[in-house]
């Protein structure tokens, strides 16, 4: 049967083809032209295309936004002023060795907390974010992702510019040294991922598991004494976090115009003096004599520059180093009774966690230590003909290599003492 349609009925049946027809042609150059200048406009980095690959285009740039979440707290530093030729390859020996053991270690700061609470919500069943999402996320965080804390001492006003041992080329391991692994390790992050929790033991992770470093600035007496010059001015002794793995020199910037002066992470600054002796004979010092016992530290903020903490390094917690020749009359061994003391006990395990047993004798009472072969502190020449010793009084004068200028300029026989002190925050 035939079917007539009168010129009203084609108008009309052209006219829904053809609005057919255009909106068909609207969603293909939707696809092809609206959406791709709509991606145009966004643009994604590397770090950002995986993100949005895999949080979506809506909670991308809230992972991205993720705050610097890693406070790493040093609460024990020591100094050993020895400074004699191969003392920098002894294993047991340093000029600076800090690590986190009594209240100190790694959290996730506050702010961090704040915003993972107010920007994602919890998986269901919990009512509050897991940490297995928080590890997830600090995975994925450009401003976390591989942050490694360092240590090393820096120029303050240069943070990447870093003092070394050999005046050159900067080395990991020797001028930058690792306090641990990648915090974001779920190895790692997986002790501190649950909020308020603050941990200096991992023991999970593949590499350390103590939050532990030293620096060896003890080749020769006169690099020992630049040193600690330094940290009394430009210098200061550094925790901070690698930017980017592949240069030992990076550090991460807690400001984008100002990435030489703020960094995360904590700085140290640094007092020396030629303080009174507990061995001393004698309240008199020699003002000609080394400024080489570590007195205070105060501990800024690296990010704003504010200072968070001044330690006062105990006078208890000087330690004169003696040679092993003198030890029967100058530092004898504790005798094993000692050991029945709590207070003691006490003391010495604070001694132990950076002079070990393999490597010191500790008198805790004389307060004193004396370094086991093959660890040494001062070397054996002559001085003015004699055999030298080591001038244990701080009230008379002594030698140093290096130095030129004496009073009545006649050069002293005794080298002046050493001292390992033992600075808490």
């Amino acid at each position: 049967m035939k079917v007539r349609m009168n010129k009203a009925t084609w108008r009309a049946l052209c006219s829904i083809v053809g609005s057919f027809i255009l909106v068909v042609s609207f969603q293909n150059c939707g696809k092809a032209g609206f959406d791709s200048a709509l991606d145009d406009n966004i643009e994604f980095g590397s770090s950002d295309a995986e993100l949005n690959a895999k949080y979506g285009q809506y909670d991308a740039p809230k992972v991205a936004a993720i705050p610097f979440g890693f406070d790493t707290v040093i609460d024990q530093i020591s100094y050993n002023s020895c400074a004699t030729p191969g003392l920098n390859t002894q294993t047991n020996n340093f000029s600076f060795m800090a690590g986190s053991y009594d209240g100190g270690g790694v959290s996730l700061t506050t702010a961090f907390h704040a915003y993972m609470d107010s920007t994602f919500p919890p998986v269901y069943p919990s009512p509050t974010i897991t940490p297995e999402q928080i590890k997830g996320y600090l995975k994925d965080s450009p401003t976390n992702k591989d942050a490694t804390p360092v240590l090393a001492i820096r120029t303050m006003n240069g943070l990447r510019s870093i003092h070394t041992t050999n005046g050159s080329s900067v080395l990991l391991g020797k001028d930058v040294i690792p306090m641990l692994g990648n915090l974001t390790d779920p190895l790692i992050s997986d002790s501190i991922a649950t909020k308020g929790t603050v941990a200096n033991y991992f023991p999970f992770s593949n590499e350390l598991k103590l939050v532990e470093g030293k620096l060896n600035f003890n080749a020769d007496e006169p690099l020992s004494r630049a040193v600690r010059e330094d940290l009394m001015n430009s210098g200061i002794l550094t925790l901070s976090y690698l930017d980017d793995p592949n240069d030992v020199t990076s550090i991460r910037s807690a400001s984008a115009d100002q990435t030489l002066k703020r960094a995360y992470g904590r700085g140290s600054r640094m007092t020396f003096a030629n303080a009174v002796s507990p061995m001393g004979s004698g309240s008199g010092l020699f003002s000609n004599n080394p400024a080489n016992i570590l007195t205070d530290i105060t501990e800024l903020d690296l990010s704003t520059g504010v200072v968070v903490k001044t330690w006062t390094c105990a006078a208890a917690r000087r330690y004169m180093v003696v040679r092993a020749q003198d030890q029967a009359s100058i530092c004898p061994r504790d005798s094993i009774a000692r050991m029945n003391d709590a207070a003691y006990r006490a003391e010495l395990a604070i001694v132990r966690r950076h002079l070990k047993a393999e490597a010191w004798d500790v008198n805790i009472d004389s307060r004193c230590v004396v370094p086991k072969s093959p660890v040494s502190c001062y070397s054996a020449e002559t001085i003015n003909g004699q055999a030298s010793g080591v001038q244990y009084t701080r009230n008379l004068e002594c030698f140093q290599s290096g130095k030129a200028d004496y009073l009545g300029g006649t050069i002293p026989v005794k080298r002046c003492a050493q001292f390992v002190t033992i600075c808490n925050r």
